[in-house]
């Protein structure tokens, strides 16, 4: 038995279907779509878990279906998914995929600490602490233009482990690194692990239903809001109780409260390394571009066992699950889009999957998703950091190495942190309304506003100690910004893997996750103690106008099948360039037949 069978109760007994042998014997030569496999006799049993008049609901359809087609049943992996619904097998994928958010979450927004305290208790030079924040970003980029598309060679599950492994592992050393060089290097490879976590976004969005699949995506940034607000809870049980004497005590005694700080920080991406293994199975879109279809409907008689249905009765026995688009093929990417499997791999052409991303079909979404990303990251961290700026303070040690003291408002930080709630809940109630790309454009710019003001109200009041007033104006600005800018990013993390169709997916959604760690890692250089809070709150304003620009020319994904937007905009500019070419052929001719006309008049 496969591991996929592993998934299923084992206090369910097989029992055959009647039909199976009749079937299988008459499917014999049909690409074993009718071989009784041990999950469906397994499944076959569970009527238990679906209502009467769902049961009775399906059977007919399959009926139907079986009619028309004889014993072989082509379903589309779409219609697939949507028979699925939305249940306990998605929101198991939604909880492991959703801790390594929170995980990525904790990870970087924790450096913002990290970078305050080590440059104290190191005596780290101005660079040195940049380079900390920044290290991060770096593995990140690294990472995911290894780990994305190693997601479209090896699939979707192998690249899950391997990112919330890494990050777990990494994260866990960092607490026992003995020096600076050594503290960089295995930061790099947290977030060489992080790069990799578009593959579970996307791993997620390949098993929900269209008709759940804008709201529900969302959802999975709610990981990240909490990531974020357990940040400076972290901080504050493990770094806010004790004053700074009592702490270089205890690092005097070998485990500095910095170090519990960060092993507590690690704790989400354990959890989802050990859900990742035992819940998420590969992604059935995925097997269907290497020709598996038998691996994906073994898996989506699974998920639909998990969420209550009869999957026998779901997926009949003779069902054969396809991947098919509303269009040719393509001759600029090599993907035949009109069929799925075995031949959608055969008419694939042997071109690296980064080259593809600058092929016809997919320039300009890729430009245009890479500007978008870049601009959403410098936007995001550089609001963070900022943040962490204006609710700081720290002095540093003298030659003699007294006197080093930091502290944090870790109230502002948290209120801060929580408006991401707000944010995520205005986007969900706005992106089916509104659209993804009107609603993230939108809060790109609010965001940008807010973040201006905040810049030059802090720079006013930052020196006002006294100033309670003032405070809590910087906590409203703080908590306006944060909410644009996290609203705007998970539309644009959402829109971003709806746009690519499955054999793309994950390399086209990590390329634009490289350019969002390029402009994160930026960030720290220019976003720095140094700099004037209000030439920030400038240049933080004019990224948001110019991200806000390029993601309106995005396409919209509002109600569309995966990967149906980018591919219609491929082709709706390919026909308007054929027709223009069409237009400009019969200008010729009708100039070519009067000139015609009239060297015959003249003879």
């Amino acid at each position: 038995m496969t591991w996929v069978n592993a998934f299923l109760p084992s206090f369910i007994s097989p029992s055959p279907d009647p039909s199976s042998s009749t079937t299988t014997e008459a499917n014999a030569d049909g690409n074993n779509s009718g071989r009784s496999h041990p999950a469906m006799e397994l499944c076959s049993t569970s009527t238990h878990y679906q209502t009467e008049a769902e049961t009775v609901s399906v059977s007919v359809s399959s009926k139907k279906e079986e009619s028309s087609n004889g014993n072989l049943v082509d379903i589309n992996i779409d219609d697939a998914i949507e028979r699925l619904g939305m249940g306990k097998f998605q929101w198991e994928i939604l909880f492991a995929a959703g801790l390594c958010f929170a995980a990525d979450a904790m990870e970087v927004l924790l450096l913002s600490f990290l970078a305050v305290i080590l440059k104290v208790e190191w005596s780290l030079e101005e660079h040195q602490t940049d380079t900390i924040l920044s290290i991060v970003f770096a593995g990140a980029m690294v990472g995911t233009l290894v780990l994305s598309p190693l997601g479209d060679i090896v699939g979707r599950r192998p690249v899950f482990t391997i990112t919330a492994s890494m990050i777990a592992v990494f994260g866990v050393l960092t607490a026992f690194v003995p020096d600076y060089k050594t503290f960089l290097f295995v930061r790099f490879m947290v977030g060489f692990g992080v790069g990799g976590l578009t593959v579970p976004f996307d791993t997620l969005a390949e098993f929900v239903p269209t008709s759940h699949r804008g709201t529900n995506l969302l959802y999975i940034e709610l990981f990240w809001t909490c990531g974020t607000m357990l940040v400076p809870v972290a901080a504050w049980w493990t770094l806010g109780h004790d004053d700074n004497d009592e702490n270089s005590n205890e690092e005097e005694q070998g485990f500095a409260p910095w170090k519990s700080f960060v092993i507590l920080c690690s704790i989400p991406c354990i959890i989802s390394t050990i859900m990742g293994i035992l819940l998420v199975p590969e992604s059935p879109r995925w097997l269907l571009t290497q020709g598996k279809h038998d691996k994906a409907l073994d898996i989506l008689r699974i998920a639909a066992h998990r969420n209550g249905l009869n999957a026998y009765a779901t997926f009949p026995e003779g069902t054969r699950i396809t991947d098919k688009s509303h269009h040719p093929p393509d001759s600029s990417t090599g993907y035949d889009y009109d069929c799925g499997g075995a031949a959608a791999t055969k008419n694939k052409k042997n071109t690296p999957l980064w080259y593809d991303l600058f092929s016809p079909r997919w320039l300009k979404i890729t430009l245009l998703l890479w500007g978008v990303w870049f601009g959403f990251a410098f936007l995001y961290y550089g609001l963070i950091i900022t943040i962490s700026l204006v609710f700081s303070n720290h002095q540093e040690k003298n030659e003699q190495g007294q006197g080093g003291m930091y502290d944090f408002d870790y109230s502002a930080i948290f209120i801060s942190a929580s408006s991401e709630i707000f944010g995520l809940l205005f986007v969900v109630l706005t992106v089916d309304r509104w659209g993804r790309v009107p609603t993230q454009s939108i809060c790109y710019l609010f965001g940008g506003a807010t973040t201006l003001l905040l810049g030059l109200c802090a720079h006013n009041i930052i020196n006002d100690d006294n100033d309670d007033s003032g405070r809590n104006v910087l906590v409203f600005l703080s908590f306006l910004a944060r909410m644009a800018m996290f609203g705007a990013s998970c539309l644009t993390w959402v829109s971003t893997s709806e746009i690519f169709t499955t054999e793309i997916r994950a390399t086209g959604h990590g390329a634009a996750n490289a350019m969002a760690r390029l402009g994160g890692f930026f960030v720290p250089y220019i976003i720095t103690a140094g700099a004037p809070l209000s030439w920030v709150g400038i240049i933080l304003f004019l990224v948001s106008i110019w991200t806000a620009l390029i993601s309106w020319q995005l396409p919209e994904t509002a109600g569309k099948a995966l990967g149906e937007a980018g591919d219609a905009l491929y082709h709706d500019h390919k026909n308007d360039n054929n027709k223009k070419a069409l237009a400009c052929s019969s200008a010729s001719f009708v100039d070519t037949t009067a000139t015609t006309s009239d060297q015959y008049q003249a003879l």
